[in-house]
């Protein structure tokens, strides 16, 4: 991410091109990173594996300002969008925070409209598990 320097996609395509018998896979993505020049990239790469961990942390972008997450959930969505276009049929798993200090269920409940518009299916799982077995109780003075 230094101007004039090559960044994540050029290291990891160098990585590809010169261990072509290595399967690479990638995890632990922020949404930022997965932008067009890093799938168009990376999608030359045969040897890349079509799987792809992108933090997702919370569907609300008031609760990822509070983690200090530099991206929105828009963001999250364009470049699931984006993997899903530059590499068909690929898989896209993520994580989440559920119950982060001070989250509203309004904050949470932002969650599930972004489950279903992601097609996530292990967030799906991991989100339907959330609605039925716990519950949300709010912080003392809410």
């Amino acid at each position: 991410d230094l101007p004039g320097h090559p960044g994540i996609a050029d290291l990891i395509s160098a990585v590809c091109k010169h261990a072509p018998e290595v399967r690479i896979r990638l995890s632990s993505l922020e949404p930022r990173a997965a932008d067009e020049p890093f799938c168009r990239e990376l999608s030359r790469r045969p040897n890349l594996a079509r799987h792809f961990h992108l933090s997702l942390q919370s569907g609300c972008d008031t609760v990822l300002a509070r983690m200090n997450r530099k991206y929105t959930a828009a963001q999250y969505l364009a470049a699931v969008d984006r993997l899903r276009r530059y590499f068909p049929g690929c898989s896209i798993t993520t994580d989440l925070i559920v119950g982060f200090p001070g989250e509203l269920q309004e904050e949470f409940d932002k969650l599930s409209a972004k489950s279903d518009r992601s097609r996530n299916e292990l967030m799906c799982m991991a989100l339907r598990y959330a609605l039925e077995h716990l519950e949300f109780i709010p912080e003392a003075g809410e």
